[in-house]
């Protein structure tokens, strides 16, 4: 076709482009969904993590308290 017309052999490979696009927009989608999932879920873990700590600083203060 790149020997009969520049402008067909340009619409073709703009069609191919757009059908590989298409077919990887529909393998990737699901993984990008699930990737939002998993740092949703990280960010709360994080968040309960971060609480966890500053109660342990805190018990931590307390004990030296006593102790000292």
């Amino acid at each position: 076709m790149a020997k009969q017309s520049n402008a067909a052999r340009s619409m073709c490979l703009w069609v191919r482009a757009l059908d590989v696009y298409g077919r990887m927009v529909k393998v990737v989608e699901p993984k990008r969904q699930a990737l939002h999932q998993a740092e949703t879920a990280l960010a709360e873990v994080e968040a309960q993590l971060t609480a966890k700590r500053e109660q342990l600083r805190s018990q931590n203060a307390h004990l030296r308290t006593i102790i000292l």
